[in-house]
C-alpha cells in the first residue's frame, strides 16, 4: 500500500494513476494501492541520451510513479527498457500473417526491415552494442526480444514444412540465414537498409533457403 500526501505534487501523481486505472483505494482516500503495471513511456528517453544514461529514475519520472514502483514491476532497468521498446515496435510494426506460407514469411522479412530502418532501429543497434558490455541488457534482449522473433519466423518456417512447401531442415540455422543479413547491415552499417534491400532481399532469402526448399517456392 501507497501513501499519498495531500500536497499538490502527490494529488496530481495519483490522479494520473487514477486514469490509467493502475491503483485502487484501500483503508481511506489518501492510501492506495498499485493493481497493475504502470503504463511506461514509450518515447525512449534512449533516443536522446543512450541506455548507460537513461536512469529508473528518468523512467518513473516520465511514467508519473516512484522509483519503487518500477522495481516493484520490473527486476532492473534493462527489463523496463526492453519492455517499453517491445511496446513501441509491437504498436508501430504489427504482426500481420501472409495468405500462404511464402507470403506470411515474406511479409516477416519485410516487418524486421523497416523497423531495423526506423529510428526504432537505431535504438535497437546501441541497445545490442551496449548488451556486449552489459549482462542484464543481454538477457534481457534475447528473452523480450530476439527470442520471441525468432520463434515467431521458427513457426512460420515449421508451417510452411506441414504445407510441404518446404522441406525438413535445420530451423536454427534457417533463422540465421534470413536474419543474418539484416542484422549485419543493421551493425555494421556496410551496405545501407535501403527500398530496393526491402523490396528484393525477401526473396533472395528464401532463395538462400534452396537446401531445404521444395521446387513450388525455390521457383
Amino acid at each position: 500500500m501507497l501513501q499519498c500526501g495531500k500536497d499538490p505534487h502527490s494529488i496530481r501523481q495519483a490522479r494520473r494513476l487514477i486514469r490509467k486505472r493502475c491503483v485502487s483505494f484501500q483503508g481511506g482516500p489518501w492510501q492506495w494501492t498499485l493493481s497493475a503495471k504502470p503504463p511506461l513511456p514509450r518515447r525512449a528517453l534512449l533516443a536522446e541520451v543512450g541506455f548507460a544514461g537513461t536512469s529508473v529514475d528518468a523512467i518513473a519520472q516520465a511514467a508519473g510513479v516512484s522509483k519503487a514502483t518500477i522495481y516493484r514491476w520490473w527486476p532492473n532497468k534493462a527489463a523496463v527498457v526492453m519492455e517499453a521498446l517491445l511496446g513501441a515496435i509491437e504498436a508501430d510494426f504489427p504482426a500481420t500473417a501472409g495468405a500462404d506460407t511464402e507470403e506470411d514469411l515474406i511479409a516477416r522479412i519485410r516487418r524486421t526491415i523497416a523497423l531495423f530502418r526506423s529510428p526504432k532501429g537505431r535504438i535497437l543497434a546501441s541497445l545490442i552494442g551496449e548488451a556486449q558490455f552489459d549482462p542484464e541488457l543481454a538477457e534481457a534482449y534475447r528473452q523480450r526480444l530476439l527470442g520471441p522473433r525468432r520463434a515467431g519466423l521458427r513457426a512460420a518456417l515449421e508451417r510452411a514444412v506441414a504445407a510441404g512447401a518446404l522441406r525438413p531442415g535445420d530451423l536454427e540455422l534457417a533463422v540465421d540465414i534470413v536474419y543474418g543479413p539484416l542484422y549485419a547491415r543493421l551493425l555494421l552499417g556496410h551496405a545501407p537498409l535501403d527500398d530496393g534491400f526491402e523490396r528484393d532481399y525477401p526473396a533472395i532469402a528464401l532463395a538462400a533457403l534452396s537446401g531445404c526448399m521444395a521446387p513450388s517456392l525455390a521457383g
